[in-house]
């Protein structure tokens, strides 16, 4: 096993692997201006190699300045990568606990007794590496439900079985013998577990970096499907996610279709700025009152759209009319002004599981025409009517929205 795997030429290339980590991360962040994160993985990536080009070169340095200045070294590494994760998830972290077990590891190995144990050696670095990488899985996996991004859940697990790996030196060391004989050569099981630690260590690096393309990816996705003004859906992902919804023909959904009144006026009197104030408001406004579960967006300048599946008709014109209220009642300030705004509500219910998005849209729209010709400022019904063609099927049937005043 020592001649297949010779443990200073792993170290080395761990060293060289993870120096080409961070030349790459700092190329990159010559480029553009580099994120706290990346700069704290490339403080990670230098110092991470430079304590394992040290620790590899055992025998041609000093016992003690390869434990204490090369593990320490190591051990800072390994902290610094737990606090890019924490940094990249948005949550603080004190510099001091990433640098810790960098402190203590330092202050341990000058202990003589510890200078002539590998056993304790190997616990107390065993203990420092575990305790960073298992945290680091741990930090990535339980942001998962906020931010479901495709690799996360990989690289979790890698990061918390490279915890596990290093753990794994301590029971070994009294099961197999310690890391390092008294000859100064290595155990044949320490030299696969460096290996496999090597490699791992290698996965969790570049599975950060993944994630932190999949954010950057994620976000543009979601900058897609949001309205520029209000944050609120656009167009684009209210139609995206209705016909997710129209699909489920279990459910009965009921569309209201919102259009604040006389939204011309507001830009022409007040200028464009104050017509955004009042569109942010309001989109705001019906956002608070509407559940989380229901499709709402911006379908248009002054027009927003709502679908709401599996509620009845009743509680579709009571959520209608409490809305309608709601902004009747509210006072949007804009340059010392006080503006208040009105909208008319026009509903529709889908009745036949062949009715569409588009069926949903037209018939609402008849009922929000009807809102406007009642004069304005209310919420009317577009009852949908079933028209069925002959037995032969030679057409589909087809459905006639008819609004009612």
């Amino acid at each position: 096993m020592n001649d297949l795997l010779h443990l200073p030429t792993l170290l080395v290339l761990f060293a060289a692997t993870i120096l080409m980590a961070g030349i790459l991360l700092i190329r990159a962040s010559i480029r553009k201006p580099a994120s706290p994160v990346v700069k704290v993985l490339i403080a990670a990536a230098l110092t991470g190699s430079a304590g394992s080009l040290i620790h590899g070169m055992r025998g041609s340095l000093p016992l003690w300045f390869e434990t204490s200045v090369g593990l320490t070294l190591v051990n800072l590494g390994a902290g610094l990568f737990w606090l890019g994760v924490v940094l990249f998830h948005g949550r603080r972290a004190h510099f001091l606990y990433a640098i810790l077990g960098a402190i203590l590891w330092f202050a341990y190995s000058l202990v003589p007794a510890v200078q002539a144990s590998v056993v304790l050696r190997s616990i107390a670095v065993s203990l420092v590496l575990g305790t960073y990488a298992t945290l680091s899985g741990w930090e990535i996996k339980r942001a998962a439900a906020d931010e479901p991004l495709p690799s996360r859940m990989i690289v979790a697990s890698v990061n918390i079985a490279r915890g596990l790996g290093w753990f794994m030196i301590i029971p070994l060391t009294f099961l197999l013998g310690p890391s390092y004989l008294p000859d100064g050569s290595h155990a044949g099981w320490f030299a696969l577990l460096t290996l496999c630690m090597t490699l791992v260590g290698i996965v969790c690096l570049v599975g950060l970096l993944v994630l932190y393309k999949e954010r950057d990816g994620r976000i543009f996705e979601l900058a897609s499907e949001r309205d520029s003004l209000t944050n609120i859906r656009n167009r684009r992902s209210f139609v995206k996610r209705a016909q997710d919804l129209l699909s489920d023909t279990a459910c009965q959904e009921c569309l209201l279709l919102l259009d604040i009144d006389d939204f011309k006026t507001i830009n022409d009197t007040h200028g464009h700025a104050a017509g955004d104030q009042v569109l942010m408001a309001v989109a705001r406004l019906l956002q608070s009152k509407l559940s989380p579960q229901w499709n709402f967006a911006r379908i248009g300048g002054e027009e927003f759209a709502c679908l709401i599946p599996g509620q009845s008709l009743e509680h579709a014109l009571a959520t209608a009319e409490a809305l309608r209220q709601s902004v009747e009642e509210m006072v949007t300030p804009f340059q010392g002004k006080a503006l208040k705004v009105t909208t008319s509500i026009g509903i529709a219910r889908r009745s036949n599981v062949d009715q569409w998005l588009d069926d949903l849209l037209a018939a609402a729209d008849r009922g929000l025409y009807a809102a406007k010709d009642a004069g304005r400022n209310c919420v009317r019904l577009a009852p949908v009517v079933t028209v069925f063609s002959g037995d032969n099927g030679a057409m589909p049937s087809r459905q006639i929205a008819s609004a009612s005043a």
